[in-house]
């Protein structure tokens, strides 16, 4: 008898399904043929199983009341004869003994051979499907929803299927005779005596086919329509029946699980069946799910025993077929936990590979093995040397080599995310197995039990005496040293393989240090120091804590051995200390396995072409968060935190800072030989500079010999908005260097005299300050488009000039500046467009007188050119003089103290010029104006030959002039009156400049004033200067500066200096610019004559006189003087005037008659009413060949004209010319 589940042949289990028929040999051989067309429909697909709500495995929450529909798609099948089935095989899973359907073919048209025969026939055959059911659950009960038991009982499902005979397969048309409907009346019978018979109220077990088809060419699908359908009925049925059984019976089982029968093992037993039917209808995960609620179990069993004392176990393959029967120990209850969990580990495996699951297969295995040695690692004494370690090395490599082949099968649905993730599974599994190889050699002494193998090494020794492993690699691995190296190196380059196919970086690191690490204990540097060469330049290895410093440590350890103190063990020394400096900032108290001082004195010993920068290096840090320096002119100090990490003292020639503030300076303090010890040291450094502010610390150094280590604090960052840049610079530690009001510096100032027809200056002063100034250069580069001349144009302001020379155009060069000395030169400037200031960037560069130290300092400067007014000359001439206005307006920038203006005539002009006396000087506000009168006039019997120019000179004083000269005033005052002051050199002359140049004398202004000083703000000399400030401005009177005081006695020295400064300040200013008198031929003044008439009446002619008086009296002398001639016109440019008789005409004029008058006799009638302006009397010369006549005209009356008068009305009377008999009415006289 075949087995069931292997029916037919087929190489896969199946369900079956059985057929049987009656006697008659028609009936057999036709069930034969139906049956074997039948099978080429099988097996049954899309079945839509919806399981009783009484099933607990499946539903998907457990406080769920509805199981969803599952969805069967293929359900293996196989029609076997009903006597061939046999269902006793209890090593075969139920589903595949339990036949979910039988099926009877009736073939009998004959009700009365049916009611004889094919009846009782059928009856004998459902009695007899009991015995081809699963009686594996006979005698066990189980508990309904409501808590009645009922017995564990699989009820068969069948189907008697009536099949047609020859006669009644004929085409319809043939069945129209009597024959064929009596076979056709026949038939009908014997299926409702079927139905009659064997159909009950809730089920239909009788079908009819009408046609079998003749071959399998013509098995037409529709024929088979309905038995298939009532075939997937019944084995829904039949599975549901079987589902929901087995699931009540685990459950009732376990509902028990506090009593003392309980058995985990049979609870798994009952559990198993369950699975194994689940499995076998595709429902791979809630089979899954099982499994997992065993494993909640498994943890508190304690009962079992550990085991794994089996022969074989260290060797057990567990992905496949079972190698143990763990069935009969189920039930037997011999189960150990070394079963347990390799049973649970091996068929969820194998149902995750049957859903695909092939990675998590392989990360599931690590958890694994470690659940199981960590259960069995009490119990070694009863377990072989190493079966714990060659248990783990069977199962990583069985669980690589079952997982591959199963990706190989499955290769056509692979894509790029699940091969990567298979190899990065199968890396650490090899590693697993590389890991138990290591501890496997540490016990037999193959290793030694140092790092790194010393990390593997083994919890604990104890062992079996007498037990023996069985994995036959392992056991000569362990007799062999070179055997267990092969493997190793075999298993390591499997690792680093499977690690860069992966993208598992750490891993591959790790793999390859072990194996760089057998081959130097091997004694073979070479191949070991081109590995550890390979691990120091990966860019990873810094993320690699643990192997960072073993790394170094190895590769300077190999090439002592084989190139000590060359140029490749100097880069293995730098590139081991740049690893603990990496090191210190991510791990700083992991332990490196390197001697970093020992190190910087080996390579400080080397002898180098050029010294060996490390650039980074942390090991000595400076910890500069916010410094303030101290200075005294040009020396500035600052004390910095140097914290040395190292274990001990370390002697250093030289420690230098450097430091740059926004403008690009770069200064750098230094400081001599010392020596640093662990933990903080103060380090004191110096630089020499003029130059203050906040400066960002840019680089350390620290100089050994042969060695800098330096380490750069802030780079240049990529800054993409204005946020970024503020939060970098509040982060970058920042360096204030105090300004000193004795330090070197230079200035520029405007001339209080300025002359317009002169080229314009600008005073650049060169203060030494407290120290000498040695080969000192001063540069100054133009900034706007006013720019100075070479520097040979320079002139020097005192009398006794030093030793300069000019070597640029934009470069003085002065060999020494005595200290405390103040130089100055004029320099002028270039013809340019009329412009408000002078922009230049000034830069002195000089040296000490007692080092060598060059110093820079630079500034953009500025100097005001434009004067703080406008001036506006209009000249009037007339017979014998001439008057100009002289109109200045103030600007915008603020009022101007202006006195009034001064002329001054050359000795040689025939003209003599006075301007009014106008008493005190005025206040012109902001785009005010004022105006004088200038009066020309010709010198009596003097000839004007030439036309020498006139000076104006104008004395005037700015507000800021009045401000300062006040301010200062004040101070004056206030130092005299104020006691011994705490505060250093230069500060009074800082105090004066700045009190010039401050907006305000309030504590804010002056707060940011001292923080731009970068003056300590709680300092005594800042509290001095804060002090001073408030009292000025308290005694700061409401009147202007008082011209007349004088320096009074006991005045201390700041006092003086600020008095003096004051005084300064209210020196006038002065404007001088040349002033040309304008040169005219002939003046004319035109006098109209009425003859008294006051008025004139509107159309009336009127006689007008006009006289001319002409004058030569602001003309030049000339040698060509002759006649000239004057064409006069009487313009007429207004509608008011129509001008009768002489209109225009011709003089002939002798210039060296003097003064003359014509007359002009002419009439003009108005058109308009009105005060009507004579017209316009134009008098032009004629041209002339010689020389070119200039003409002025003016009227000696302002606005001549007369008035224009309507003429009287006409009076108008009231006609009465109306009929006689119309009432009267006195006349009206017209309004």
């Amino acid at each position: 008898m075949a087995s069931p589940a292997r029916a037919a042949g087929s190489p896969e289990p199946v369900v079956l399904i059985t057929y049987a028929t009656h006697s008659a040999s028609a009936a057999v051989s036709q069930a034969a043929h139906v049956a074997s067309l039948l099978r080429a429909h099988l097996p049954l697909r899309n079945l839509l199983w919806r399981p009783s709500a009484g099933v607990q495995c499946l539903r998907t929450e457990p406080a769920s009341a509805s199981v969803p529909i599952r969805t069967l798609r293929e359900l293996p099948m196989q029609l076997v004869p009903l006597a061939a089935h046999d269902a006793s095989d209890s090593r075969v899973p139920v589903l595949y003994r339990l036949p979910p359907v039988h099926l009877f073919f009736v073939s009998c048209d004959d009700s009365d051979v049916y009611r004889a025969q094919v009846r009782n026939e059928i009856r004998h055959w459902m009695a007899a499907l009991h015995q081809h059911m699963p009686h594996d659950y006979e005698g066990l009960r189980t508990t309904v929803d409501g808590g009645r038991d009922v017995p564990a009982h699989l009820a068969p499902e069948y189907l008697i299927v009536l099949l047609p005979s020859s006669t009644a397969q004929v085409a319809p048309g043939a069945s129209a005779g009597k024959m064929g409907r009596f076979y056709a009346l026949n038939k009908g019978s014997v299926l409702e005596k079927l139905r009659a018979d064997f159909n009950t109220s809730t089920t239909e077990h009788v079908l009819a086919l009408h046609r079998v088809p003749v071959s399998t060419d013509d098995n037409d699908p529709v024929v088979w329509i309905e038995l298939l359908a009532r075939m997937k009925e019944a084995t829904l049925a039949s599975i549901g029946r079987l589902v929901e059984m087995q699931d009540r019976l685990s459950t009732t089982y376990d509902a028990t699980s506090t009593a003392p029968t309980w058995s985990l093992c049979t609870s798994m037993l009952r559990k198993e069946h369950l699975v194994q039917t689940l499995e076998g209808l595709g429902l791979v995960r809630e089979a899954l799910a099982l499994y997992e609620q065993i494993s909640e179990r498994l943890t508190p069993a304690a009962s079992f025993p550990p085991g794994g004392t089996d022969e074989g176990d260290d060797s057990l393959l567990l992905l496949g077929p079972l190698r143990k029967p763990y069935m009969a120990q189920l039930e037997q209850g011999s189960m150990t936990l070394f079963d347990w969990h390799s049973y649970l580990y091996a068929r969820t495996s194998m149902l995750r590979g049957t859903l695909g699951q092939v990675v998590e297969v392989m990360e599931k295995t690590p958890a694994f093995i470690d659940d199981v040695t960590h259960t069995l690692q009490p119990h070694t004494h009863t377990l072989p040397l190493g079966f714990l370690e060659t248990w783990s090395f069977s199962i990583a490599l069985d669980a690589v080599e079952q997982c591959q082949a199963w990706l190989v099968e499955a290769q056509g649905e692979r894509d790029e995310p699940t091969t990567r993730a298979f190899h990065a599974a199968k890396a650490a599994l090899l590693e697993l197995a590389v890991r138990q190889m290591i501890r496997i050699g540490m016990q037999v002494a193959h290793l030694p039990t140092e790092a790194p193998f010393a990390f593997f090494a083994p919890a604990t020794n104890t062992h079996a005496k007498d037990a023996r492993l069985s994995r036959k690699e392992i056991v000569e691995a362990m007799a062999s040293r070179d055997v267990f190296d092969s493997q190793c190196r075999n298993m390591l380059q499997r690792t680093i393989q499977a690690a860069t196919l992966g993208g598992q970086t750490h891993r591959l690191l790790r793999a390859k240090y072990l194996l760089a690490s057998l081959e130097c204990v091997r004694g073979a540097h070479a191949p070991a120091l081109a590995l550890y060469s390979e691990l120091a330049q990966h860019p990873d290895l810094p993320h690699t804590l643990a192997l960072h410093g073993p790394v170094h440590a190895q590769r300077l350890a190999c090439l002592a051995a084989l190139e000590p103190r060359s140029a490749a063990w100097q880069e293995a020394v730098q590139a081991a200390l740049h690893s603990l400096c990496l090191l210190r900032c991510h791990a700083p108290h992991h332990a490196t396995g390197l001697d970093e001082l020992a190190l910087l004195r080996a390579l400080a010993e080397c002898d180098t072409a050029a010294p060996t920068t490390l650039l980074g290096y942390n090991g000595c840090e400076f910890r500069i968060a916010h410094a303030r320096a101290t200075r005294h002119g040009d020396t500035v100090r600052v004390t910095v935190p140097v914290v040395s990490h190292l274990p001990a003292a370390l002697d250093v020639e030289a420690v230098h800072v450097w430091v740059r503030n926004y403008r690009q300076d770069q200064l750098q303090f230094t400081r001599a030989p010392l020596t640093l010890r662990p933990g903080v040291n103060r380090v004191e450094l110096t630089c020499a500079t003029p130059l203050h502010g906040y400066f960002h610390v840019q680089a350390t150094q620290i100089q050994l010999p042969n060695v800098c280590l330096e380490s750069i604090v802030q780079g240049a960052a990529s800054l993409s908005s204005l946020a970024d840049a503020q939060q970098l610079e509040y982060m970058r530690p920042r360096l204030c260097l105090p300004l000193d009001g004795v330090a070197a510096h230079a200035r520029l100032t405007v001339s209080r005299h300025v002359r317009l027809d002169d080229r314009r200056t600008v005073r650049l002063h060169v203060d030494s300050g407290a120290q000498a100034l040695c080969d000192a250069r001063v540069s100054l580069v133009p900034q706007s488009e006013v720019r100075p001349m070479p520097a040979t144009e320079w002139r020097f302001v005192a009398a006794d000039e030093p030793r300069w020379t000019a070597p640029a155009p934009d470069l003085l060069h002065l060999p020494l500046v005595p200290a405390h000395t103040s130089w100055a030169w004029d320099v002028p400037l270039e013809p340019a467009d009329r412009s408000a200031q002078l922009d230049v960037q000034v830069t002195l560069r000089y040296r000490g007188q007692d080092d060598s130290q060059e110093r820079v300092w630079h500034r953009a400067l500025h100097a005001p050119i434009a004067l703080p007014f406008h001036i506006q000359i209009q000249d009037f001439f007339r017979l014998d003089t001439l008057l100009s206005k002289l109109s200045f307006e103030a600007l915008s920038d603020g009022p101007v103290h202006l006195c009034a203006p001064t002329i001054t005539a050359s000795s040689s002009s025939p003209i003599e010029a006075s301007v009014p006396a106008s008493g005190a000087s005025l206040w012109l506000a902001s785009r005010e104006t004022s105006t004088f009168l200038v009066q020309f006039s010709r010198r009596p019997g003097e000839v004007r030959e030439s036309n020498p120019p006139f000076e104006l000179s104008v004395a005037y004083r700015t507000a800021h002039d009045e401000r300062c000269a006040l301010v200062l005033e004040t101070l004056a005052r206030v130092l005299s009156a104020s006691e011994q002051l705490d505060w250093d050199d230069g500060d009074a002359l800082l105090l004066q400049d700045t009190l010039c140049e401050a907006p305000a004398l309030d504590d804010d202004v002056w707060r940011s004033i001292l923080q731009r000083w970068c003056w300590d703000p709680m300092s005594k000399r800042a509290h001095t200067v804060l002090d001073l400030v408030r009292r000025v401005a308290a005694a700061l009177p409401a009147e202007g500066p008082d011209e007349a005081l004088e320096a009074w006695d006991a005045m201390p020295p700041a006092a003086r200096a600020a008095w003096e400064a004051s005084r300064a300040h209210l020196t006038w200013r002065t404007l001088t610019l040349p002033v040309d008198v304008p040169v005219v031929d002939v003046v004319n003044a035109v006098t109209w004559d009425t003859s008294s008439v006051a008025s004139v009446m509107l159309g009336q002619p009127v006689s007008v006189t006009i006289h001319v008086t002409i004058s030569w009296a602001w003309a030049l002398a000339s040698s060509d003087a002759g006649p000239v001639h004057l064409k006069y016109h009487l313009w007429s440019d207004c509608p008011g005037w129509v001008v009768w008789g002489v209109k225009m005409g011709i003089w002939t004029l002798d210039t060296t008659q003097g003064t003359c008058v014509r007359t002009i006799h002419t009439k003009l009638q108005s058109m308009c009413t009105g005060f009507q302006p004579f017209p316009h009397v134009r008098i032009t010369p004629l041209s002339s060949n010689t020389r070119r006549i200039r003409c002025e005209t003016y009227p000696t009356h302002a606005s001549p004209g007369i008035h224009v008068v309507p003429p009287p009305d006409p009076l108008t009377y009231w006609v009465d010319v109306r009929a006689p008999d119309a009432p009267e009415t006195p006349a009206i006289r017209a309004p």
